[in-house]
């Protein structure tokens, strides 16, 4: 989803051929999966101590599933906010009520949960199979398809090593602490979470403004898109400054007074999340010039050096040492982004 964005900008005159080369490939590797599945689902399902019926549905809604996340990316980076929210709120409110109806009328199990959850995101793909009926205008193209393979495969390893960052520290602190302080550093770190958060939803504002500041040519984005990202960084910081004093108030209201919290983790991966997420700010250039391979190397450097960093600090300081060394890992991933996307830039021939 992310690769298609800055086509929107850069190239919209091929944007439905885009569209249909990439629905294309997503009915390819439906159609692999399904056939995976087939053969293999019951070994799975044993494995991963899911049931064969989840597993099933997971992988025949995976389609509608991925025609829904296009269109939900195609409406971000069109600036129209309104049309997201009616989307998801249409998508969670029928998953909410067919949810209830079947476990109050019909079973009350999982069973339930996992068709309300599927009727909702087969009701998404219809919402947005209607848009694509109006915009996508031509068949698949077999260069189109490549191009986007290629775009697309190093951004599914960008997003692996993300979710082995978030999990490396508990799994060292399992194995070098204890599983106690696993519960504390996890507690202390969905709290910090807020400022990811955060950060996340203003890249989300951020990025239409700076592809569309991109697409403009002979122009840099030394107008709207850099005012507009000081003003983010501006936010960000506030927040964090304001933030931590008010979690001292209310966590302990929360939590309880018996409850031991790790202030100090605490303080660590709100200043590392929000500089991660400063971070992601700068990832719209990797997609924008279409070095999704660059993106993918250094998440996995971040990874191996938090990796390495948490190892070495976790027996030295604790459950801090690993709040410290995904901060570090942080700050060198967001060094390298921001040092790369403008010599990007330079490459192209765009003034910096």
């Amino acid at each position: 989803m992310s690769v298609m964005q800055p086509i929107y900008f850069r190239a919209p005159e091929q944007l439905s051929n885009y569209l249909a080369s990439s629905m294309a490939n997503s009915m390819t590797i439906w159609v692999g999966l399904c056939v995976f599945i087939y053969f293999l689902g019951g070994y799975f399902s044993s494995l991963l101590g899911i049931p064969f019926v989840a597993v099933v549905l997971a992988v025949l809604v995976s389609f509608a599933a991925a025609l829904q996340g296009l269109y939900q990316s195609l409406l971000h980076i069109m600036g129209q906010p309104a049309s997201y929210f009616r989307l998801l709120f249409i998508v969670n409110i029928v998953g909410l009520a067919t949810s209830l109806i079947l476990i109050v009328w019909v079973a009350p199990n999982s069973y339930s949960r996992i068709a309300g959850l599927s009727i909702a995101i087969l009701v998404g793909s219809l919402i947005a199979c209607r848009y694509f009926r109006q915009v996508v205008k031509n068949s698949p193209n077999i260069s189109r398809m490549k191009e986007l393979i290629g775009l697309g495969a190093p951004v599914i390893i960008h997003s692996s090593a993300m979710l082995m960052i978030a999990q490396t520290d508990k799994l060292l602190i399992a194995n070098l602490l204890s599983l106690t302080l696993v519960g504390e550093y996890g507690v202390a770190s969905q709290f910090a979470s807020v400022m990811s958060i955060l950060a996340g939803g203003l890249s989300m504002a951020y990025l239409p403004v700076l592809y569309k500041r991109l697409a403009m040519p002979k122009r840099n984005d030394a107008g709207l898109a850099k005012s507009l990202f000081m003003k983010c960084i501006f936010v960000l910081g506030l927040v964090l400054t304001l933030y931590i004093p008010i979690a001292h108030y209310f966590v302990p209201l929360i939590l309880g007074p018996l409850f031991f919290f790790q202030w100090t983790s605490f303080v660590i991966l709100s200043a590392a999340g929000t500089v991660f997420g400063v971070y992601h700010f700068f990832s719209g250039y990797f997609y924008y010039y279409k070095h999704t391979k660059v993106l993918a190397s250094l998440t996995l450097g971040v990874a191996a050096t938090n990796f390495v960093l948490s190892y070495y600090f976790i027996p030295i300081y604790g459950i801090n040492g690993a709040a410290v060394g995904t901060l570090i890992s942080y700050a060198v991933a967001l060094l390298f982004a921001a040092v790369f996307s403008y010599r990007y830039r330079s490459l192209t021939g765009e003034p910096s």
